[in-house]
């Protein structure tokens, strides 16, 4: 019988230079990063980060100081902006960073950079990888109760794209739950069940997943300046 999978919340705090560009601004700046791609001797990550157009420009600026780097703000608003960073693989030193080189046994669901560190959520099939996760190098702040399952059933998934194809979240609408109900020949209450859970697993794989993030980048600054 397979053992039940874990969630974590992990911190590294190893050599990083965007971390150490993170440390040094007068700013609380976080990264989230999307995707970290290994290219010709360069490592570039592609984030989001919150702020005004000004402040992020003020932390590309710092992050341009770093030997052999180059930026790109793909786009921003008032609130938060998409950026690119190219990053000589020489100043990526680190071998143990959870977001290029993850722990064996380990899957990232999400992360933040701040300025303490990398917080991660993660999931691992035991505490057998939890154990090799922290010999490499990071911490297990905390265990994360694991929940309903995120995945979708093939029947919510096809219900969502159904719903979503026939415009039911569109605004306004231009089906109702009755024309879904009536198409997919299931009755309105069966099909609003399953619309809601396909929906929170959907959001909770959005939503909650920073949310607790954020809970611990709070923790892990209160607990350094005190």
């Amino acid at each position: 019988m397979p053992s039940k999978p874990v969630r974590a919340i992990g911190l590294y705090q190893g050599s990083c230079p965007i971390i150490d560009t993170l440390s040094k601004t007068t700013e609380d700046f976080m990264l989230k990063p999307l995707q970290l791609h290994p290219r010709d001797g360069k490592v570039v990550p592609w984030a989001k980060v919150k702020g005004s157009k000004r402040r992020v420009k003020t932390l590309m600026r710092g992050l341009s100081r770093i030997k052999g780097s180059t930026y790109t703000i793909i786009n921003g608003s008032n609130n938060s902006s998409l950026i690119s960073v190219s990053l000589p693989k020489s100043a990526c030193k680190a071998t143990a960073c959870p977001l290029s080189n993850p722990p064996e046994g380990i899957l990232v669901l999400s992360s933040l950079i701040t300025p303490k560190g990398i917080l991660v959520l993660i999931v691992s099939p035991s505490l057998r990888n939890l154990s090799k996760a922290e010999e490499s190098g990071l911490t297990i702040l905390d265990l994360i109760d694991a929940g309903e399952p995120a995945m979708l059933t093939s029947d919510q998934e096809k219900i969502l794209v159904y719903a979503y194809e026939r415009g039911y979240y569109e605004y306004p609408r231009k089906a109702t739950l009755k024309d879904l109900s009536e198409s997919l020949g299931l009755s309105i209450s069966t099909l609003a069940e399953s619309l809601r859970r396909a929906e929170r697993k959907t959001m909770n794989s959005i939503v909650l997943d920073d949310l607790i993030l954020h809970k611990y980048k709070d923790e892990i600054g209160g607990k350094e300046e005190k």
